[in-house]
């Protein structure tokens, strides 16, 4: 068994002539005291404070009451109050979504239904899911508003022979690219 060794380094001699000063040990944890003080006065200031002069937070607050709020939306439904883009996923199994995506549509930049599943089948690809698209919420969309419609295309085909073989990676694309061109897609997302 091995003997653990006691390292201690000797001061230097010329610590003391450089006239360097090094912080001791309750230097430095002052400091870090300081500096979490000053971050947690901002963080209550910032967080807790200013929200509740404006009204926007409420200290009693029972079930009941987040249960009936809890899906409730604001009255402006066309306005939107900044320039980011803005994008929502809108799934099959959830009719609501659908129905927020035309409530809100002013609010969004783009739209991407999740539709479609690229995957293997034998040696070759096929891409599934033009059954779900639905051309009449598309058109009600664009309708009343100007968000772009990209449907997700999920990979269910094996990523690495895909990588591998150009020839299947181009199968892909032109898959992709049809079907967006067939539907007047704006595009796809992945």
């Amino acid at each position: 068994m091995a003997r653990k060794r006691d390292r201690r380094v000797a001061p230097s001699s010329d610590h003391h002539e450089t006239g360097v000063k090094t912080p001791t040990r309750p230097d430095q944890f002052s400091e870090a005291a300081a500096s979490d003080r000053n971050l947690m006065t901002i963080f209550i200031v910032f967080f807790v404070v200013i929200p509740a002069e404006d009204g926007l937070v409420k200290t009693d607050v029972d079930y009941q009451e987040i249960l009936d709020e809890n899906s409730k939306t604001l009255k402006n439904e066309s306005h939107r109050h900044y320039t980011y883009p803005v994008l929502a996923y809108i799934t099959p199994w959830n009719s609501k979504g659908y129905e927020m995506a035309k409530r809100f549509t002013n609010k969004f930049t783009k739209l991407c239904p999740v539709w479609y599943d690229l995957k293997s089948q034998g040696t070759g690809l096929v891409l599934e899911g033009r059954h779900n698209a639905d051309m009449g919420w598309i058109s009600e969309l664009r309708r009343n508003g100007n968000a772009l419609v990209l449907p997700r295309v999920v990979l269910e085909a094996f990523p690495k022979e895909l990588l591998k073989k150009k020839k299947l990676r181009d199968k892909a694309i032109d898959l992709i690219i049809s079907e967006c061109k067939e539907m007047e897609y704006d595009g796809h997302c992945a």
